[in-house]
């Protein structure tokens, strides 16, 4: 199992000047047994209570990489970034 730890940013600006977080909340963990997106989207609603839509929210991409730490959480249509999940263990 691998655990996260859950943040939420709060994010102003938009895609075309760009996105400025500028404060970062915790949310408690969430473990998974795997970094597919409807895996950790179902965490995220179930342990963290977050409510998650996969059809406007997706695990960016780029630099994510669980075995590097971190997972970050965008919206789909433009890249607004939401938060991320920082591994904690597995």
């Amino acid at each position: 199992m691998i655990k996260f730890r859950v943040y939420t940013f709060d994010t102003c600006g938009n895609a075309r000047e760009g996105f400025e977080v500028n404060d970062r909340f915790s949310h408690g963990e969430i473990e998974v047994s795997d970094c597919s997106p409807r895996v950790v989207f179902k965490a995220l609603r179930e342990e963290a209570s977050l409510v998650v839509d996969s059809k406007k929210v997706c695990i960016g991409s780029g630099s994510n990489n669980y075995m590097g730490g971190h997972l970050d959480i965008e919206m789909r249509r433009n890249g607004k970034p939401l938060g991320f999940l920082e591994r904690v263990s597995g």
